[in-house]
């Protein structure tokens, strides 16, 4: 199901409030073979050194207007903990709010 670009829009204009703009840089080893300008998005430029923040923090926005939020599971401890951590922070809840489900092991 395609999304619609009005959303793409939305989503776009709310990360922009919380999230810095990422950097791009040319790769000219990689252009030459495409045939045309490559460049890399650094997403870690982001506070959470992934782009994981992007995706969860617009999800979580959404579903906190709909819903009170009691757990937010995620599979990639790192990284995940790092970008609940910023959910929290945005959102102005309390630590507990959002770390249930949190694991040691993933």
């Amino acid at each position: 199901m395609p999304v619609p670009l009005s959303a793409i829009r939305r989503a776009q204009e709310f990360l922009k409030q919380h999230l810095p703009q990422t950097r791009l840089v040319a790769a000219p080893s990689i252009s030459p073979p495409s045939g045309g300008n490559v460049y890399l998005k650094l997403e870690t430029d982001l506070p959470t050194g992934s782009f994981k923040p992007r995706g969860a923090l617009y999800a979580l926005s959404v579903n906190l207007a709909r819903r009170k939020v009691r757990e937010v599971v995620a599979s990639s401890y790192r990284q995940s903990r790092r970008g609940r951590s910023l959910c929290r922070e945005t959102a102005g809840r309390a630590g507990d709010d959002l770390s249930a489900g949190e694991s040691e092991s993933g």
